[in-house]
């Protein structure tokens, strides 16, 4: 089984903003979500390659998602690393995904809840959102803001990697250190 984790904050406010940018992806993917109160989260299921693959948006916002993914972990009994952590990274530049296994949280509260939580053995798939708007406004409000026409325009490509990155992870050919893809 593998558990794949978009962060992102819940509501109409933060849809379609770069804080959301894992929710974003994930609306771009076949699936069909159902809320599931008892972990804190949406939640879709899918099969490939004979496992469960479970997808979840938290509904704890961003900084507390280490709580709902806690819970799915320890009722599923999933390994920390058969779990994906998908968000958008504010130190790369838009148009850049990485990926590794483990590490710190690099200032990332939502990583740094999923961390204190169950660990930081668990798969990372970071989507660039720094531009140079992010001089314009400070940061808190730069990632709650939305992407530029030119940057939508964009992450149709930039979406198409990271997609190729979750099946990748799925199919156990995620790759062990960081490694950075340009989009």
């Amino acid at each position: 089984m593998k558990l794949i984790v978009g962060l992102g904050n819940y509501g109409e406010t933060y849809e379609k903003t770069r804080h959301n940018t894992a929710w974003h992806l994930f609306d771009t993917l076949d699936l069909t979500w159902h809320e599931q109160k008892k972990f804190q989260s949406f939640i879709a299921e899918s099969r490939q390659y004979n496992q469960k693959i479970l997808y979840i948006n938290p509904t704890t916002y961003y900084n507390d998602s280490g709580l709902a993914v806690h819970k799915i972990k320890e009722f599923y009994k999933v390994s920390g690393r058969d779990i994906l952590i998908v968000h958008d990274e504010l130190a790369l530049p838009f148009g850049s995904v990485r990926t590794r296994y483990g590490g710190s949280d690099a200032g990332n509260n939502g990583v740094k809840s999923i961390n204190v939580c169950i660990g930081t053995d668990t798969a990372r798939l970071r989507i660039g959102i720094d531009s140079e708007i992010r001089a314009k406004r400070d940061d808190a409000d730069f990632v709650l803001s939305r992407f530029s026409v030119r940057e939508q325009k964009e992450l149709p490509r930039i979406f198409a990697t990271a997609q190729s990155l979750i099946e990748a992870f799925i199919q156990n050919d995620f790759p062990e250190t960081t490694h950075t893809h340009s989009v």
